[in-house]
């Protein structure tokens, strides 16, 4: 008893369509198949080219708009609280919008959200959600 499949398809039609898909693997340009920087590679890669503007909000409140999101910035006898604290790529735009706000020193960090590293001021007590590691 022999009983015969037709695939459809012969030995030789299958090694040369093998053949030609290993080929155009092979030879496919490698940033075909490579990935996109994420969000945050981006940002952080741009961080350094953006302009920190600082923004008078009501009494001593200040905002730092363009690094990476917005930075609330509060000046107080004992030092700055910042809400946010940007990427480290911005970190000398930041310090100069900082100092012309005050030169009283950072003695706080809220951060609202996860990022990748803040930007990591000269020690400030950190406040953040658990989530958030470093």
């Amino acid at each position: 008893m022999s009983t015969t499949v037709d695939s459809g398809i012969s030995r030789r039609r299958f090694l040369i369509s093998t053949s030609m898909a290993a080929t155009v693997g092979l030879l496919a340009p490698r940033n075909l198949l490579a990935q996109d920087d994420g969000l945050v590679q981006t940002a952080r890669k741009t961080a350094a080219s953006v302009t920190v503007s600082v923004q008078k909000l009501r009494g001593n409140v200040s905002v730092l708009m363009g690094a990476g999101g917005n930075i609330a910035v509060l000046p107080g006898r004992d030092g700055k609280l910042l809400i946010d604290a940007g990427f480290a790529g911005a970190r000398p735009k930041i310090a100069d919008a900082l100092a012309s706000i005050s030169s009283d020193p950072i003695k706080h960090v809220i951060n609202t959200h996860w990022k990748e590293l803040p930007c990591g001021f000269p020690p400030a007590n950190l406040c953040s959600h658990s989530s958030w590691h470093l």
